[in-house]
């Protein structure tokens, strides 16, 4: 069921409702950026490592066996 929009609708809760949206935004991007920076750092450090820049105790991946432990 429809009700019509009252004043204290249209003049409070829309406005307060942008600016918690643009709150969300602000908070949201950075976080989405960091994140997105974190991934590549990882990506590039296990690329770096598999082509045996890092001090591993071996060169690639491991052998995979069927044995049980």
């Amino acid at each position: 069921m429809l009700r019509p929009l009252t004043w204290f609708d249209r003049w409070v809760k829309a406005p307060l409702g942008m600016i918690y949206l643009v709150f969300l935004l602000l908070l949201a991007v950075p976080v989405l950026l960091w994140m997105t920076l974190l991934y590549w750092a990882v990506q590039g450090l296990r690329s770096w490592r598999s082509r045996g820049g890092g001090r591993g105790r071996g060169s690639g991946p491991r052998e995979v066996s069927n044995r049980a432990a």
